[in-house]
């Protein structure tokens, strides 16, 4: 991303000459940290594994809502959607990916066994603990359109 390792940078950018014990004291009197704001609640919890049917995603996360749509007219088709069915989107690359780059997964969960067919494949997300957020729940605000959609991050942890 920066065109130089990642030694090479700290070497570069590394600005405070070093003691002869090895420690040193930045001035940081004049540093003030951003505000964030409060912190988003989290939760940990212990959840099951889940099979998913997925269609994956190449470029800009912007242009997902397509890959949705061929996804769920597949599963559809297949007779994959039911009551209770979730949606679940994984995303794997950061920020400073460029955007062509980026890979995202668009998912649905499934109870019955399914055979990967074409570029539509099946996945297992493994059980265990994850922590979970979700900000549009406790942050007061609602969605337009009154859609019935609930978005969680879950984020695999360790005991």
């Amino acid at each position: 991303m920066f065109g130089v390792s990642p030694s090479g940078y700290r070497a570069a950018h590394n600005s405070v000459p070093k003691s002869a014990s090895g420690t040193h004291l930045d001035d940081v009197s004049r540093y003030r940290a951003p505000d964030y704001g409060e912190p988003l609640p989290v939760e940990v919890k212990d959840l099951p594994s889940m099979k998913l049917v997925f269609l994956r995603h190449a470029g800009p996360y912007s242009e997902v809502g397509a890959t949705w749509g061929r996804l769920m007219t597949w599963v559809g088709t297949r007779g994959l959607l039911g009551p209770g069915m979730r949606m679940i989107g994984i995303v794997y690359d950061p920020d400073i990916t460029p955007a062509d780059k980026t890979r995202y997964d668009a998912a649905v969960m499934v109870n019955r066994a399914v055979q990967p067919e074409g570029e539509f494949g099946v996945m297992e997300i493994p059980g265990g603990k994850y922590a979970v957020g979700g900000w549009l729940p406790k942050s007061g605000r609602e969605l337009r359109d009154a859609e019935e959609l609930l978005t969680r991050i879950h984020v695999p942890v360790g005991d």
